[in-house]
């Protein structure tokens, strides 16, 4: 009984530790900017802040359909202009 206990945290600790692995955010940019500027693209960022592919996309549902392919999941889009990964209000699911 206790080793299925135990196996079951474990399973269910590697699936979160997997989950935050695979999130990924659609990031506006460019990234110093105020408020009132306008979007130039977007990049799928790591929460580093590190940049998936390199590249950029002219709308967000481009870099969203682009993160899919590439297997990650969840995809959280910027819900406000100057975002902070670290404030879950800035983020919604792209789904």
């Amino acid at each position: 009984m206790l080793n299925e206990i135990r196996q079951l945290f474990f399973k269910e600790h590697f699936l979160q530790l997997k989950l935050l692995v695979m999130r990924v955010f659609i990031e506006p940019k460019p990234k110093a900017r105020i408020e009132s500027a306008p979007i130039d693209h977007y990049e799928i960022e790591k929460d580093g802040g590190n940049s998936v592919d390199n590249k950029q996309y002219k709308t967000q549902k481009e870099a969203h359909e682009s993160a899919k392919r590439q297997g990650y999941h969840p995809v959280l889009c910027a819900r406000v202009r100057v975002t902070d990964k670290g404030n879950p209000d800035h983020w919604r699911s792209c789904e």
